[in-house]
């Protein structure tokens, strides 16, 4: 691991500083659902749009109503994203639904980098939460004092650790 790594960082000096630098990372723009709004308030087709609901909903599993300009997630769905294309393969042999949506979407290389580092920060905070107490007890304190959109996804790890 790089001397930077916050989760290396945390690990040799037990600051929790280093957790807190991870969890602002899920605090930055979903960029996800700003394209699919971005995408639904403008004109398509009804094909376009049954294929875009078909999509998110079929092959993402999201709770969304495309038709009816409607997300029925709060949580980030740069997460989501990330963990799909994550399951598509690899950077080279990406799943058609996923490079249809990328397509759809408008979802850049700067976009899918952006969402796959919040991904990890996700991961990450899921998986040594799970295993170190103090990671645990950082996400429910930041949980207590936050204000932003990171704290849907710190209740989301702290149900996954009840």
């Amino acid at each position: 691991m790089c001397p930077r790594d916050p989760r290396a960082e945390f690990f040799i000096t037990g600051n929790s500083s280093a957790i807190v630098r991870i969890i602002d990372v899920l605090a930055w723009e979903d960029r996800f659902k700003k394209r699919l709004n971005d995408w639904m308030f403008s004109k398509h087709s009804k094909k376009q749009i049954e294929r875009l609901d078909y999509l998110l909903t079929r092959e993402m599993g999201l709770d969304v109503e495309v038709g009816a300009i409607r997300i029925n997630y709060q949580g980030d769905m740069d997460n989501i994203f990330a963990m799909f294309s994550r399951q598509s393969g690899d950077m080279n042999e990406r799943s058609n639904p996923m490079i249809e949506i990328r397509k759809i979407l408008g979802i850049t290389d700067e976009d899918l980098m952006y969402m796959a580092v919040k991904g990890a920060a996700m991961r990450s905070l899921q998986a040594n939460s799970r295993v170190h107490p103090k990671v645990l007890e950082t996400c429910r304190t930041e949980m207590s004092l936050r204000d932003d959109k990171a704290k849907f996804e710190l209740a989301v790890i702290n149900e996954l650790e009840k």
